[in-house]
């Protein structure tokens, strides 16, 4: 374990919530925590640099795995603050800053407290590449590849192989995140690179779907107008509370598989309208 005096030691009494000292934050209005050191503090509210305590194992995971870190930097005002406490053990309970440090073998409070300056420019370039080489990572890759593809196959009116495209997309889609966990391969660029990936195919196949008059365009204006409002959504309580944190609940998963399950019948059903028309001919 790394030894530290930034959270080993007891804080000067007369100022505990210095700057630089490590904290939790309990939040309301959403309810939250978060934890990091602090920067600024004042009656208006505090500035810190940290994490949501949801993200606390994946960012040691990635700080273990060598993987790039930057410490994210928010202010919550006052009237969120519902309680602060310093990060001390309790007891045989390790604080989250012992936590860290016996994951990463790093001082958190040189890793959070402070941000470091970047590696040099080869550094970087090298750990990026570990990144989009990872067999997760790959597969995102390869879900979009297939995505000109199918919609070629589409507007051909070639539908089988829309339909097999799309199947093996949807395939690769939970490959992803199973050999993620598996093979503990969770990085950050996976972490926006798979949403961005769903979000693309689906959108793109529900447009298309529309522009060849083969599903209603009432359904493709519901599906961009969800999305659209998500982003807007999560960029305003981005600016305003500093969340970041928007890890996909059980009604998002819900919609999700709702919309691969709606293009997949429609793809089967169109398929099934083809052969039909084939046996038409042939008669």
């Amino acid at each position: 374990m790394v030894t530290s005096a930034s959270f080993y030691q007891e804080p000067q009494a007369g100022s505990p919530f210095r700057q630089g000292a490590l904290v939790i934050v309990t939040l309301a209005g959403p309810r939250e925590k978060f934890w990091g050191a602090i920067l600024h503090l004042s009656a208006e509210g505090v500035s810190l640099r940290g994490v949501d305590i949801a993200s606390f194992d994946n960012l040691a995971s990635q700080i273990k795995n060598g993987e790039p870190f930057t410490s994210g930097v928010v202010f919550f005002p006052m009237h969120r603050v519902e309680r602060m406490e310093l990060d001390l053990p309790e007891g045989n309970i390790l604080s989250l800053a012992q936590r860290f440090a016996e994951k990463t073998g790093q001082d958190p409070g040189k890793r959070v407290s402070r941000q470091r300056r970047k590696r040099c420019w080869r550094r970087k370039e090298a750990v990026n590449l570990r990144q989009i080489l990872t067999a997760p990572n790959q597969l995102t890759l390869l879900r979009m590849i297939f995505l000109p593809f199918i919609v070629i196959n589409l507007v051909k009116h070639d539908f089988k192989w829309a339909l097999a495209l799309f199947v093996l997309a949807g395939v690769s889609d939970g490959l992803d995140g199973l050999l993620a966990r598996t093979l503990h391969q969770q990085t950050l660029l996976g972490q926006y690179l798979d949403p961005i990936a769903d979000k693309l195919l689906m959108s793109t196949m529900f447009l298309v779907l529309s522009i060849e008059r083969m599903i209603p365009w009432k359904y493709t204006v519901v599906v961009f107008s969800r999305d659209i409002s998500i982003l807007m959504i999560s960029g305003v309580l981005f600016m305003i509370a500093g969340l970041r944190d928007f890890r996909p609940s059980i009604f998002g998963k819900a919609n999700t598989f709702a919309q691969v399950a709606a293009i997949f019948f429609v793809l089967l059903l169109l398929v099934e309208r083809e052969g039909s028309m084939v046996s038409r001919e042939e008669i």
